[in-house]
């Protein structure tokens, strides 16, 4: 009989030994990265562990960033988009697993700033959800979080300013 999928696991028990057993495999770099592109295209399998992500789940938001780079195309945006979900009600987390895995600006830029599917061809709604984040985020006051923090707004002060430029040019245009 075959073993199962670890990602099939996770999501069906997201538990710190069904983590381990992933980021233990990843670090290794051996089958858990062969086992993460079969499971990327089980949609089913993929929605549940992106749901996971979404409610917080500390192991899987952690887990979603340590995959990230070995992700791409519209499955690498849902799980930017799932982990961005955590900033507003969350943001110590999210600033805790960016610094707890070293993620560069690229990835950090991901994380922060794919925002929901329902403020696409919104710019209202992106300039309101990234003015929510950066406000969530500017009341973290973990002392070991602080660059992170800093990274974080520059971002997101920086997303915020283009969209108000484009806002403005858009109002001016018309």
């Amino acid at each position: 009989m075959a073993e199962e999928n670890r990602f099939v696991s996770f999501v069906d028990n997201p538990t710190s030994a069904t983590y381990d057993a992933i980021v233990t495999n990843l670090k290794a770099r051996t089958t858990a990265h062969k086992e993460w592109s079969s499971f990327q295209r089980d949609y089913k399998a993929l929605a549940k562990f992106l749901h996971l992500v979404e409610t917080s789940n500390a192991v899987a938001v952690d887990l979603a960033i340590k995959l990230a780079p070995d992700t791409d195309g519209g499955n690498l945006e849902d799980l930017c988009r799932a982990v961005g979900k955590n900033i507003r009600p969350h943001p110590e987390l999210v600033l805790r697993v960016l610094r707890q895995n070293q993620l560069g600006e690229n990835g950090q830029r991901c994380m922060l700033d794919v925002l929901p599917s329902n403020t696409v061809d919104n710019i209202d709604a992106q300039i309101g959800e990234l003015a929510a984040r950066v406000a969530a985020i500017s009341v973290v006051n973990n002392p070991e979080l602080s660059e992170y923090k800093r990274k974080a707004l520059t971002i997101l002060d920086d997303d915020l300013h283009s969209l108000r430029n484009v806002k403005s040019e858009l109002k001016n245009s018309h």
